[in-house]
């Protein structure tokens, strides 16, 4: 199923519904890629400025999705490979040229997380960054990084301390998986019971601004009720632009209610 075709943005639906984390399983394959000598010499380059950078992260868990299957019912299957130095720096443009023969694999899985608020809200935030004159929204969330993040939920909570401030979060449920056909990675949409009103959040928000690792990706954050009539409205509003994820989780919970 297409969920999302735009541009260089092509989305297919692997799941949607309501699965528990713990019935998403990865497995890890090993992945031969036939390079030229000019590509591997480009990639040995970045691979030895990113292990002096950090030369602890770099374990060979590098999640890179290859396929997306839902066995069962409650059984989702991500298959990735194991494999840093052949895809670090396939995102940096100088790695255009390449392009052809090692194609753009360093995306990671990527995390959405729609916040449910205590007050039925959903939170949505913006970096006040303007796409064809229109303000750009999107919800929170990013990379996993295997380096840090042992669960779908350690990646969630990293994510929000760092560009929102602490929040007490429960019952993370996977309400869908997604995967980018164009630059092969998968979005992993969860959605996430906070106990905290959204008055509450923005006084945690305002309190925790200086201290934010990521201060610049929420610089301001708003809630639309959490009914379908509000999700169809923002899906549909001229006024404002959204990122190609936040419109996939938007979809999916779309779906589900």
């Amino acid at each position: 199923m297409k969920l999302y075709n735009h541009k260089d943005n092509n989305y297919h639906l692997y799941f949607n519904g309501c699965i528990e984390e713990k019935n998403i399983n990865f497995i890890y394959k090993k992945q031969k890629k036939t390079l030229s000598q000019d590509a591997l010499n480009f990639i040995e380059d970045k691979w030895k400025l990113a292990v002096e950078k950090n030369p602890n992260d770099y374990n060979g868990c590098l999640l890179d999705i290859l396929s997306v299957n839902k066995q069962k019912e409650n059984l989702v299957l991500l298959c990735d490979y194991t494999d840093y130095k052949n895809t670090i720096g396939t995102r940096n443009k100088g790695y255009a040229k390449f392009r052809d023969e090692g194609q753009y694999s360093s995306n990671h899985l990527s995390i959405s997380p729609l916040i449910k608020t205590k007050d039925d809200k959903i939170l949505i935030g913006s970096d006040l960054s303007f796409r064809n004159k229109l303000q750009s929204w999107k919800f929170p969330g990013g990379y996993f990084d295997p380096s840090i993040d042992k669960t779908i939920s350690d990646c969630v909570e990293r994510e929000l301390k760092e560009e929102l401030g602490f929040l007490p979060i429960t019952n993370n449920k996977i309400i869908g998986i997604s995967k980018n056909l164009n630059h092969n990675f998968a979005l992993i949409t969860c959605l996430i019971d906070c106990n905290k009103t959204s008055d509450e959040i923005i006084v945690i928000n305002d309190n925790s601004k200086n201290e934010l690792e990521d201060h610049e990706e929420m610089q301001t954050i708003k809630f639309i009720d959490y009914n379908k009539e509000s999700i169809a409205s923002l899906l549909h509003c001229n006024l404002i632009s959204l990122s190609p994820s936040t419109i996939i989780s938007l979809k999916l919970l779309e779906l589900k209610l």
